[in-house]
């Protein structure tokens, strides 16, 4: 850290007025801050997010359904390519939903979905999402399979929890890995 700050200085000194190299020091230090080749965000199951403009919800910390015995319920996640594409992007739910009385409920009864785009020509009347020249909007679920996302874009997934008639009621914990090819995976809790 102190080797960088010197190098700053130093280029500070020999070309650059203060102003530029106080830009130059914060864009230095704020790409290497956040060096994630991905982040997550999580917006409500019922939006539609676009690939690539638009808001995609706040950055998820916890993935949080209610619902009741009998039920299919969604949560909404988005992972948003920053630097680079992504090859092999998986969403999986790592564990079983374990409840505060030890009741699980099994992997199977989570399912992970990925989100296909449509392409829409132009925009339709009822809808406030697309430009005039349309674009894609998320519609079609598709088979749980490694997904690729090019650099600035983003790709939506549903985990999709089902519970039984017989599942005991309580808060239930379990956890959903995002993974990608040379990436770190990423644990969010889902409770």
């Amino acid at each position: 850290m102190f080797e960088m700050l010197n190098n700053i200085l130093t280029f500070r000194k020999i070309s650059c007025s203060a102003a530029l190299s106080l830009t130059l020091a914060s864009l230095v230090f704020s790409k290497s801050a956040s060096a994630e080749s991905f982040i997550v965000t999580n917006p409500p199951s019922t939006q539609k997010v676009l690939p690539d403009t638009g808001d995609a919800g706040p950055e998820a910390d916890v993935l949080r359904i209610a619902m009741a015995r009998g039920e299919f319920e969604p949560v909404q996640i988005v992972v948003h390519s920053v630097d680079k594409p992504l090859q092999s992007v998986r969403v999986t739910a790592n564990r079983l939903l374990v409840g505060s009385d030890g009741s699980t409920l099994p992997q199977e009864q989570v399912v992970v979905t990925p989100l296909g785009y449509v392409n829409c020509t132009k925009r339709s009347f009822s809808s406030t999402l697309l430009t005039d020249r349309g674009g894609q909007v998320s519609d079609v679920l598709l088979p749980d399979r490694p997904m690729s996302i090019p650099t600035g874009r983003r790709q939506s997934y549903f985990v999709t929890v089902r519970t039984l008639q017989s599942d005991q009621a309580g808060e239930y914990r379990g956890s959903v890995g995002i993974s990608a090819a040379g990436e770190k995976t990423r644990e969010i809790p889902l409770v």
